[in-house]
């Protein structure tokens, strides 16, 4: 059998290497290179190397009983289900409606949220609740941790990559946004940007009784 080799700091699946441990002799009489891991839920271990390498012990007791009670659920029921859902058939499924905006742009839903219940799990943690929407913040950026939030359903509205918006005094907001703060009505803007050939920005300030943006 070919040496094992590890460093510290190798990472197997939730366990990452921190140390070595006292080799020990297999039921077979061989010598057995042990490790001492740490799980990502902070419990501490020591394992024999070729398992770990195996994917036969790349997380803890704990954290597997954890996975399997999550798996013996019907994840469709979960209250984020729907959003995960939705989110893989508009990136990964050329048949849905929305995939030309998502998927056909190059919009993926990033490896570890292919699994259902990591994603639940971050949902979770990272004030998901029913009713919210997930946000890109980066519209033009993948579904993942680093680029995704909860919003309210106005405010994922309000954040669309079609969605008209100005800058005033350096702050940059939805057009919707801006006429809510100033008690505008949105179709009147829109009148004056149609009919009147104006920019979206001189529309604005006319309806507030300005000729244009300049004279704010």
């Amino acid at each position: 059998m070919p040496r094992l080799y590890y460093s510290i700091g190798d990472r197997y699946g939730k366990r990452v290497i921190i140390g070595t441990a006292e080799p020990r002799v297999s039921k077979s009489g061989a010598k057995a290179t042990y490790v001492r891991v740490r799980c990502d839920c902070g419990r501490e271990d020591e394992v024999r190397l070729k398992e770990l390498i195996d994917g036969r012990a790349n997380q803890c007791v704990n954290c597997s009983k954890l996975c399997n009670s999550h798996r013996n659920n019907d994840v469709s029921k979960q209250p984020w289900y729907s959003c995960w859902n939705g989110m893989m058939q508009r990136c990964h499924n050329p048949n849905n409606d929305r995939f030309y905006d998502y998927g056909g742009r190059g919009i993926k839903v990033c490896d570890e949220w292919h699994d259902s219940w990591v994603f639940g799990k971050w949902a979770e943690e990272n004030g998901f609740q029913k009713g919210l929407q997930i946000d890109r913040i980066n519209n033009d950026g993948n579904y993942e941790p680093s680029n995704c939030r909860w919003v309210t359903p106005k405010e994922n509205m309000q954040n669309r990559r079609n969605t008209i918006v100005l800058t005033i005094n350096h702050i940059s907001k939805s057009i919707n946004a801006w006429c809510e703060e100033y008690g505008l009505i949105r179709d009147v803007v829109q009148s004056y940007h149609d009919r009147k050939n104006l920019s979206w920005e001189d529309a604005f300030f006319l309806a507030l009784g300005k000729k244009t943006c300049k004279e704010y």
